[in-house]
């Protein structure tokens, strides 16, 4: 991420909540008020195919995620369909799911609680991203697509609406709610857009 529209005091590189200096809280702008340009990083693995190959295959490499349903076979596999279960299942861990986790073979489930209400809308797109099937799944181009119209479809005042931790408890999220209406006021009055878009 480009800290650089959003920050006004340089924050410490291992403890982003403090001044580099660790003295305070570094003063910052929200990401509505000032958008900001996300980075994908580390290419390791990565391979450059010319764009008249449309099936590239290639050796299977266990990244980090070892849920990928074609990891299981041991024939060489398309990446781009891997790449676009990776991204989908990311959102559906980090935002949309409730995960249950079984500590050992001999104890019940543990259950995690964590993602957020109201992304309910994209749901759809992410399931398609994370099917078992590779060749069932839409190209990257396709998801980028359809998340477009999917927002396109969405009013304001569901864009602007406050993501709500599925964990978050009710004096909390009355608190944030308290908080979060004079802010969406002021950007509704500034003209700000629901879906800040970064400056190129």
């Amino acid at each position: 991420m480009d800290p650089k529209p959003l920050f006004i005091d340089s924050f410490h590189p291992f403890r982003a909540h403090r001044t580099r200096d660790l003295k305070g809280v570094p003063r910052h702008h929200s990401r509505t008020q000032c958008p900001t340009k996300y980075y994908f990083i580390d290419f390791g693995l990565s391979r450059r195919y010319d764009p008249s190959i449309t099936n590239p295959l290639e050796p299977i490499i266990m990244g980090g995620d070892s849920t990928v349903p074609e990891f299981k076979s041991h024939e060489p596999q398309n990446p781009f369909p891997t790449d676009v279960y990776y991204i989908g299942h990311a959102i559906q861990e980090t935002f949309l799911d409730v995960r249950c986790i079984a500590l050992s073979p001999n104890t019940t489930l543990m259950i995690v609680v964590q993602g957020y209400n109201g992304l309910e809308f994209v749901q759809p797109l992410v399931l398609d991203m994370v099917q078992e099937d590779p060749s069932l799944r839409p190209t990257m181009d396709q998801v980028v697509g359809r998340l477009e119209v999917i927002c396109q479809g969405l009013s304001s005042w569901k864009l602007r609406s406050r993501l709500t931790a599925k964990k978050e408890g009710l004096v909390s999220s009355l608190l944030k709610d308290i908080a979060h209406w004079p802010r969406r006021l002021q950007y509704i009055l500034r003209r700000l857009p629901a879906v800040p878009r970064p400056q190129q």
